[in-house]
C-alpha cells in the first residue's frame, strides 16, 4: 500500500517496530532517541509524486523535521523545500528549488539566503526588503483570504492573521508591489493544516484558484503559479480516516491544466517516518490509576502534550494479549508533562521501552530540548538495514557553556 498511515505500518511490523530494516530494540540503548526511517519518506513522497501531474510542484515544509538525512532524501527525490528561517536555509542547501515564507522576515535573514526560487511576502513591509537586498527577485504575494478550512487542526487563513496580506488589502498592494524592483510572479495562500477529508481541502483548492483569478482580473497581473499551501493531515487515532489521496490528487491535476500549481507538505511527508522511544523508568499508582514514568518528557516531544493524540505502544509488544489504561509523562517537574493521560499498554516495569508514533513530524522540531536541563534526545536515521546518523548533544554541555 503507497498511501499509508500508521495503523498500516502496525500490520506490516506485526510483533515489534523495525525501522529500515532494524528492530529498534537493537538502536535504543540510549533514550530517549528519535527514529527515522528513510524508506518511508520515499514511499510516502512517491505515494503523492507518482499520483500529480509534472505542473504540480511538490515542497518540503521542513519545519516539520529539519534532520540533514530526513532533507537530504528528499532532495534527492526531487522534492523542493519552503523554508522559514536562516537555520533551515542551512540544511536546505542541496534542495534545486527553495522558497521562503513566513511572517517577519528581516532584511538581515533575506540578505543571507540570497535569491531563490521565490519569496512569499507576508507583508508590504518585507516586500521593500526584498526588493532592496535582491533586485529583480522573485516574489509571490500571501492572502489572508476571508475563507478559511474549518477542519484543520490549525487556521491559519480567515479573520485576524499574523500569516499573510488580508484579501480586501491586495489590490492596493498589489498597485505599490509594481513600483518596486521585483518580480510579482505568485499568489500563495495556506488555509490550515492537518485536514484529513479530501474533498474539504479539495474545495478550498479551487476557491484559491478562483481568489487567484479575481485577483489577476481585477489587478491587471498574471501569476505564474499559485501555491495552495498544504494541509494534507494523516491519522493519529484509530477512527480517523485515511485521507483520500486519489480524489485529492486528481482535483488538483485538473486545476493544474492552466498554470504551474505548488504545495507544501510537511506532516504527509515525514510524520510515519519516525518514531519516538524513551523507557519507562518507574511504574505507580495514585489513587487506582496506573502511571508510567518515562526518561522522555515533553522537552524531547511537545506535541503530544498539546494535542494529546500520539499513538503509543511498547516497541516490542505490539499485539498484546491484556492491557491496562496507564497515564505516560516523563520527569520533568511540570503537571503539564504527560504524552498521554489515556492509552492501552501490556503491563509495564522499569526497563521496558515505549514508541510514540507518528514522530516524524513536530517532534524534535517543536521540542524544548534544554527545559530542566534533561537528557536531549537523540536522532538516528536509517535505511535499509544501515545506519545513517546518530546525533546526541547533552543538556549539561550546553548549560555549562551559556
Amino acid at each position: 500500500m503507497d498511501n499509508f498511515s500508521y495503523r498500516e505500518l502496525l500490520d506490516e511490523w506485526q510483533d515489534e517496530i523495525r525501522m529500515g530494516g532494524i528492530a529498534v530494540k537493537e538502536l535504543a540503548d540510549d533514550t530517549p532517541l528519535f527514529v527515522y526511517d528513510l524508506q518511508l519518506i520515499e514511499r510516502k513522497y512517491l505515494a503523492l509524486r507518482n499520483r500529480l501531474s509534472k505542473n504540480v510542484k511538490i515542497f518540503y515544509a521542513m519545519k516539520a523535521n529539519a534532520n540533514r538525512y530526513v532533507a537530504k532524501k528528499l532532495a534527492d527525490l526531487g522534492c523542493g523545500v519552503d523554508i522559514a528561517s536562516k537555520g533551515e536555509f542551512a540544511v536546505a542547501k542541496n534542495f534545486k528549488d527553495i522558497i521562503f515564507s513566513g511572517p517577519g522576515k528581516t532584511l538581515d535573514a533575506i540578505k543571507h539566503v540570497g535569491p531563490i526560487c521565490s519569496y512569499h511576502v507576508e507583508s508590504f513591509n518585507e516586500a521593500e526588503k526584498v526588493a532592496t537586498a535582491l533586485s529583480h527577485q522573485r516574489i509571490g504575494v500571501r492572502v489572508n483570504a476571508s475563507f478559511q478550512v474549518d477542519k484543520g487542526v490549525i487556521t491559519t487563513s480567515g479573520g485576524c492573521q499574523k500569516f499573510g496580506i488580508d484579501e480586501e488589502q491586495i489590490p492596493l498592494t498589489i498597485k505599490r508591489l509594481k513600483k518596486l524592483k521585483i518580480k510579482l510572479s505568485g499568489l500563495h495562500c495556506y488555509s490550515a493544516s492537518g485536514v484529513l477529508d479530501a474533498k474539504l481541502l479539495s474545495e478550498n483548492a479551487r476557491k484559491i484558484i478562483g481568489l487567484a483569478k479575481r485577483i489577476e482580473d481585477s489587478c491587471n497581473v498574471t501569476f505564474d503559479y499559485i501555491d495552495i499551501g498544504g494541509g494534507i493531515g494523516v491519522p493519529y487515532k484509530k477512527t480517523d480516516p485515511l485521507f483520500d489521496l486519489d480524489l485529492f490528487c486528481n482535483e488538483i491535476n485538473n486545476l493544474a491544466e492552466e498554470r504551474e500549481i505548488w504545495i507544501e507538505l510537511g506532516r504527509f511527508l515525514v510524520a510515519e517516518c519516525g518514531v519516538f522511544l524513551t523507557r519507562v523508568v518507574d511504574v505507580k499508582k495514585s489513587r487506582g490509576q496506573a502511571i508510567a514514568i518515562t526518561d522522555g518528557g515533553i522537552n524531547n516531544m511537545l506535541r503530544p502534550a498539546i494535542l494529546q493524540q500520539h499513538p503509543i505502544v511498547k516497541a516490542d509488544e505490539l499485539r498484546p494479549q491484556k492491557t491496562e489504561k496507564y497515564y505516560v509523562g516523563g520527569q520533568l517537574c511540570t503537571s503539564l508533562d504527560f504524552f498521554s493521560r489515556d492509552v492501552r499498554l501490556p503491563k509495564l516495569k522499569e526497563g521496558d521501552l515505549l514508541a510514540v508514533l507518528n514522530a516524524g513530524a513536530y517532534g524534535f522540531s517543536e521540542s524544548m530540548p534544554f527545559f530542566l536541563g534533561h537528557d536531549i534526545a537523540g536522532e538516528v536515521a536509517v535505511e535499509k538495514g544501515k545506519i545513517k546518523e546518530i546525533r546526541k548533544v547533552s543538556a549539561e554541555w550546553y548549560l555549562l557553556r551559556r
